[in-house]
């Protein structure tokens, strides 16, 4: 019902800082000033209560072989508990609107939007 409002204020496209995780073969947002990776990775999440991942499963994939292959993944970079009912994944080609922040998010095929509910209000 508001799509039309949300496209007519919020125009700006968000792009942040990404690095391929080498073992796992995707995309991560990054937080730039960091001493290494992992702790850039953690620290993106923890300043912005959100992260965006790219070439994160195969969407040609089972619905099931995804869910583990993105539960993986996200295991073995972040220390947050995936069960926990705060923590939100949205994956595909959506776009992800921030109002707070004034801008929209643009996932590919392939990519995934993991945010805490309750610090950060979207809309897709």
């Amino acid at each position: 019902m508001f799509n039309w409002i949300r496209k007519k204020f919020i125009k700006t496209p968000y792009r942040c800082c990404m690095e391929l995780h080498n073992q796992l073969g995707c995309y991560l947002s990054l937080k730039i000033e960091s001493i290494g990776p992992i702790e850039g990775f953690n620290g993106f999440f923890e300043e912005n209560n959100f992260l965006i991942a790219h070439r994160m499963f195969d969407p040609t994939s089972k619905k099931d072989d995804i869910e583990k292959e993105i539960h993986h993944k996200l295991m073995n970079v972040y220390n947050f508990d995936l069960e926990d009912k705060n923590i939100s994944i949205i994956k595909g080609l959506n776009k992800i609107y921030i109002p707070s922040r004034k801008f929209y998010i643009p996932l590919p095929p392939d990519g995934v939007f993991v945010y805490k509910k309750d610090k950060l209000k979207i809309f897709i």
